[in-house]
């Protein structure tokens, strides 16, 4: 029950960018933080006997499904709504110089 509830703030605050920015891809981690958290609370009750085993091997199937499909959807989104920022790298990387080089 420590890890679901570990994960409840950091879901809170990729749902925060998703308020701000609107990029799906912050919405598509925080829906899976959230899946992350209910299968921690099932698998705390699968231990307990409060519900079985194979409920629990159902729904953490069901959930990577939803994941998967939602990452995938929310990459196919992003890019048709903002499809040049993820392309292309305007800042070089530190370990470059911008200086020509002497022929």
């Amino acid at each position: 029950m420590v890890l679901a509830v570990a994960w409840l703030p950091l879901a809170y605050k990729f749902n925060s960018g998703w308020k701000r920015r609107k990029n799906p891809v912050s919405l598509a981690i925080c829906v899976t933080l959230i899946l992350l958290t209910y299968s921690d609370v099932i698998f705390a009750f699968a231990i307990l006997g409060e519900t079985t085993w194979k409920f629990f091997a159902i729904a953490t199937g069901v959930f990577q499904l939803v994941t998967v499909a939602n990452f995938y959807l929310s990459f196919y989104w992003s890019e048709k709504r903002f499809p040049s920022e993820r392309r292309t790298d305007s800042v070089q990387p530190p370990n470059t110089t911008s200086t020509p080089r002497q022929a």
